[in-house]
Order: C-alpha cells, then sequence, then structure tokens
C-alpha cells in the first residue's frame, strides 16, 4: 500500500514538474519576447535622434553589439550601411515587410526564422525624416530548440529533485520541487534571471553626452 501511495506520489509530482516547467518556459520566453521587442524600438528611437548618421552612414557603428545588427536602408531598398555583413554585397531590401510597412505607416516589424539553427531573428524598422529606413534586429532563441534541448534535462533535474525530497520526507515536498526546478531552468535558458533592476536601451549612455545641460539651465 506504501509502494503504491509512494508511486502516486512520484507520478503526480512529475506530471506537476512536467506542466509547471512547460508554463513557466512559454510565460518567460513570450516576456523575453516582449522585451527584446521593446528593448529594439526604444534603441531605433535613441539611435534615430541622432541624425549625423545620415551624412555619413559609418557613424551607425557606435551603436551595434555583438547582440544588435543595424541597416540603414534607402527608399530605393539599397543597402546603406550595414553592422554585420557587407552591405555591397547585399541584395535590395525594399520587398521586405518590415520595410514596407515603415515606408508606409512610418515603423514595421517582422520575426523571420534565423539562419543560425534554433533562433528566430526579430526585426523593428524606423523611417527616417529623410525617408531612409534604420532597421534594428536580434536574434531569439526558439521555443523549438529550447523543448528540444533544455527541457528535458530540466524535467530530469527536477524528478531528481522530487526524489530526494520524498526519502528524505521534506514537508512541502512538491511546492519545493516545483521552486527548485524552476532555479534549476535559469542556466539552461528555460527560465530567465534578470540581468539588472534597471534596464536601459542601448546606445543612451552615448546620447547622455551630448545633453546640453548647461543650455537646460
Amino acid at each position: 500500500m506504501e509502494e503504491k501511495i509512494n508511486f502516486r506520489f512520484l507520478f503526480i509530482g512529475l506530471l506537476s514538474i512536467l506542466l509547471t516547467a512547460i508554463s513557466i518556459t512559454l510565460v518567460f520566453h513570450t516576456a523575453f519576447q516582449e522585451q527584446v521587442k521593446e528593448d529594439l524600438q526604444n534603441s531605433a528611437g535613441i539611435i534615430a535622434k541622432n541624425d549625423d548618421f545620415l551624412t555619413d552612414p559609418n557613424l551607425l557603428a557606435v551603436y551595434a553589439s555583438d547582440k544588435m545588427r543595424i541597416t540603414l536602408i534607402a527608399p530605393s531598398g539599397q543597402i546603406q550601411y550595414e553592422s554585420s555583413a557587407d552591405e555591397s554585397q547585399m541584395e535590395n531590401h525594399l520587398s521586405r515587410p518590415e520595410i514596407q510597412s515603415a515606408l508606409q505607416n512610418g515603423f514595421g516589424e517582422a520575426m523571420r526564422q534565423s539562419s543560425t539553427l534554433g533562433y528566430d531573428t526579430y526585426y523593428y524598422a524606423l523611417r527616417l525624416q529623410n525617408g531612409s529606413i534604420l532597421r534594428v534586429s536580434m536574434q531569439i532563441r526558439n521555443m523549438y530548440s529550447i523543448f528540444e534541448k533544455a527541457l528535458p534535462m530540466v524535467i530530469l533535474i527536477g524528478f531528481l529533485i522530487l526524489l530526494v525530497i520524498k526519502v528524505r520526507n521534506i514537508p512541502g515536498g512538491m511546492i519545493l520541487a516545483i521552486l527548485l526546478t524552476t532555479l534549476a531552468g535559469i542556466p539552461f535558458g528555460v527560465t530567465h534571471a534578470p540581468e539588472s533592476i534597471f534596464a536601459f536601451p542601448a546606445g543612451i549612455g552615448h546620447q547622455f553626452l551630448k545633453v546640453d545641460f548647461m543650455g537646460a539651465l
């Protein structure tokens, strides 16, 4: 009878961990996607305020990073600047949905499968005062990649935690196992810990140095 109860406890516990892990993955991934979109939109707005690059597109290099890619596109679709490739070798971008939307509405966005396996790329395009399009983009790990590589390991860790808790008969074991499994998902990318309490858009430091504080006084 006791063995039957233990088996039922382990089964329910494993099922709870599985459902919790999937739910948390979906919630965190959706929240992370929205945060990336907001950060890119803010970054594009900040970059667009400094229009010096309209005469010298290479000035955009100061805003680019390993994570954020920057592209400047003429109204004709010709690439004027690209932070991660040779713009002279790139095809015309006029037909891209985010470019078409930006030309018509002032801004546009799109999500496409990245050339890097397991990642999607989010694009945000902003029409500038001279009609050119400023586009920023960032790669995001897709859900399939997370489920395929990380989630099974996190579930296994959760099951082992549940076994230890059951053997030691720790009170509140089910809730503790779910909590510890959630924490275990952070190194695997299933869940995410905040990088900082306060986050600022990329390039804000560069703009901060340009503020005329004496003029404001």
